[in-house]
């Protein structure tokens, strides 16, 4: 059985132009966003660009490419950074910015 370590460490920044502090979002409530998403969104191709590795974290940087259910299109540029203790994720944080309409 694997085991995750994250508890609130998990961030996401505002929305792009704002000037709010990061807020801390839990492991159940990153789930939800992700449901949220899968339920609004007609297709997702998720593109590597960069990954990164030290020894104990990874930094990735990816482009989410998505496509409505109307056929209107957009991209979220992202970077996740992990860090490691042993073979549990010990911080995790997400930077993301939506591109808009392509």
């Amino acid at each position: 059985m694997t085991s995750t370590k994250c508890g609130p460490c998990a961030r996401k920044l505002p929305p792009y132009g704002t000037t709010t502090a990061r807020e801390s979002q839990t492991v159940d409530e990153k789930l939800e966003q992700f449901r949220f998403l899968a339920d609004m969104v007609g297709s997702l191709r998720f593109d590597m660009t960069r990954q990164f590795r030290g020894a104990n974290e990874v930094l990735q940087q990816h482009v989410l490419r998505l496509t409505m259910p109307d056929g209107s299109r957009s991209e979220v540029h992202a970077a996740m950074y992990f860090r490691f203790d042993g073979y549990l994720i010990d911080r995790m944080e997400e930077y993301a910015y939506e591109v808009g309409p392509a």
